[in-house]
């Protein structure tokens, strides 16, 4: 290779490509994706914006091409998109009076005087759900129907006139007091339903598939309203796995994503969705010790889920195989552990064992905030997967660090004001990049 090519090389690699910026164009390079970009230049998924943005892009023709692994239409290298500075949250409204106002929609008729006592989104899991009560009148036939136990109809949850869950009854409590009979209605997404079935009726096997390839022939049965949809591209193949009868669809399913660092959660209008951690994107929230903002904040570290060291073996046929070592040097007693990588992790055991130490520190480190409103600094909806910093030596973060919201529980507090429980962890337990260090060493 000549001197000058090397040159080019290196100039390309110290080369800093423009950062998408809300207010501004951008030229897409290889490797983007819509949902990608809306990331990085706004937080969080804010893509059908963009979409609407460039009408002159995305046309009718462009659109005809079907969609990419992420269900948006494809955009190529040199696409010149427009980031619009204002955009909404989520992709569908409806009127609403004031920002935290709560609407339900059962099988398109929306229903006023509902208590929303109970609404929780997770980043690896499909379901979503909300809980709603209301005072019942039997008579009310219109009501009676849409609330009728074991009909699964559709029950959409507006906060603020935004689609924050889009699932579907699922349990049904009536209960009849002194003045008034209640109903409770639990909704969840539909996708929740891969939690307790199976949908092949007999074992099945993989061979050299990727994960969304795998996951559509899971998912085939449901229809599709469920099909699934990779926002943040598709993994490289499985040599080889097998999905026993037994195994429900979702354990089966998160299994695989698990050890492709990919997480399964629903998008708004409820359907499965594989994701990556938002590890690229900005912070959308400040929490800063002694706010006002925060109410509660709570850390958990335990050591009983972590490890000294890894072990990836491998058999066949009762004869041992390959096997790989990856230690965690932040570990300083002696704690190994052992399993198999014979089916799901087979292939490449070097990239199982960081995904099982990544893993083995979500599940370890834990941090819980209490934040009055259900809304951010910037106005936007809580949701999982939004990136925030969190400075609170009180709880042994002594630097301001980078956190990922896993878990979104908004409910009323005893006087009937606004609060979001955040659970969240630390980006690098959703990647293959472990930390250096941790906020709690000082």
């Amino acid at each position: 290779m000549s001197i000058r090519i090397i040159q080019f090389i290196n100039q390309l690699r110290g080369l800093q490509l423009p950062k998408p910026t809300p207010g501004t164009f951008y030229v897409v390079v290889s490797g983007d994706q819509i949902r990608k970009i809306a990331r990085s230049a706004y937080g969080w998924d804010r893509s059908s914006d963009i979409i609407t943005a460039n009408a002159g892009i995305f046309t009718p023709e462009r659109i005809a091409l079907g969609d990419s692994l992420e269900g948006l239409p494809f955009i190529y290298r040199g696409d010149r998109l427009q980031l619009p500075d204002i955009l909404k949250q989520f992709s569908e409204t409806i009127p609403a009076t004031t920002d935290d106002e709560v609407s339900i929609r059962i099988k398109g008729v929306i229903f006023q005087g509902w208590t929303a006592t109970s609404i929780k989104r997770n980043i690896n899991t499909v379901a979503d759900a909300f809980t709603y009560s209301l005072p019942y009148d039997s008579s009310d036939l219109e009501l009676r129907d849409k609330t009728r136990a074991y009909n699964f109809y559709p029950a959409d949850l507006f906060i603020g006139g935004e689609l924050y869950i889009s699932g579907q009854n699922i349990k049904w409590h009536i209960g009849l007091r002194l003045t008034e009979t209640i109903k409770t209605i639990d909704a969840r997404t539909k996708t929740g339903h891969t939690i307790e079935c199976m949908a092949q009726n007999s074992a099945v096997e993989f061979s050299n598939q990727t994960l969304s390839e795998i996951a559509a022939q899971i998912m085939a049965s449901y229809g599709d309203d469920l099909k699934p949809l990779f926002f943040d591209g598709d993994s490289d193949i499985f040599p080889k796995v097998r999905k026993e009868i037994t195994d429900t669809d979702f354990v089966f399913l998160s299994g695989l994503a698990a050890q492709k660092g990919f997480m399964i959660t629903s998008s708004d209008t409820g359907k499965m969705v594989f994701i990556r951690a938002n590890v690229d994107g900005k912070p959308v929230t400040r929490f800063i010790e002694g706010d006002t903002a925060i109410e509660n904040i709570a850390a958990t570290y335990s050591g009983t889920v972590r490890h000294s060291s890894y072990q990836a073996v491998t058999e066949s046929a009762g004869v041992p195989g390959p096997s790989s070592i990856l230690a965690d040097p932040s570990i300083p007693v002696y704690r190994p552990f052992v399993f198999s990588a014979n089916d799901l992790e087979a292939g490449n055991l070097e990239t199982a064992l960081k995904w099982r130490r990544s893993k083995s520190l979500a599940d370890s480190t834990k941090l819980s905030i209490t934040a009055t409103g259900w809304r951010n600094q910037v106005n936007m909806l809580w949701r999982e997967n939004m990136k925030v910093t969190v400075l609170a030596p009180s709880v042994d973060i002594f630097t301001e660090t980078e956190y990922i919201i896993s878990g979104v529980d908004l409910k009323k507090d005893e006087n009937g004001g606004n609060i979001a429980t955040l659970e969240m962890i630390l980006p690098q337990a959703y990647t293959l990049s472990f930390p250096d260090s941790f906020p709690w060493e000082g």
